[in-house]
């Protein structure tokens, strides 16, 4: 078997990873297998990631996430055949960090400062 992932930024708040496998499983019968996405690093606070949409030659059964790693588990009923290529999209959540309070008064004052010298340098050159 082989795969690849692709990873995609569908919103500020949305990611989606999305993982293709290629192979077969020919004469293995029914089986299962897990999928484990870990070691996320975003700027900003995952707050979940969940199963989407695809197939992997079965079921997604189940899926946890703890914060900082999901574990999906797959079921298959018959042989895995994915020669064609499958899928399966997962969709990562996360915060958008929004600036505190603190921050938006000290960027202000700043400002004002900045501002308020000019103008004194201004005045200086007209007199």
């Amino acid at each position: 078997m082989s795969g690849g992932f692709s990873f995609a930024n569908v919103s500020p708040t949305l990611d989606t990873i999305t993982f293709s496998f290629y192979g077969s499983t020919a004469g293995a019968g029914p089986g299962s297998f897990s999928i484990d996405l870990s070691n996320f690093n975003f700027v900003s606070p995952i707050q979940s990631v969940a199963y989407a949409s695809g197939s992997l030659g079965g079921a997604a059964s189940t899926g946890t996430w703890n914060g900082s790693q999901a574990l999906f588990n797959f079921s298959t009923t018959q042989d895995y055949n994915a020669l064609g290529g499958n899928f399966v999209t997962f969709n990562v959540t996360h915060t958008v960090p929004v600036p505190e309070p603190a921050s938006l008064g000290m960027f202000g004052i700043g400002l004002l400062g900045v501002s308020y010298l000019a103008r004194r340098r201004k005045a200086r050159k007209a007199s």
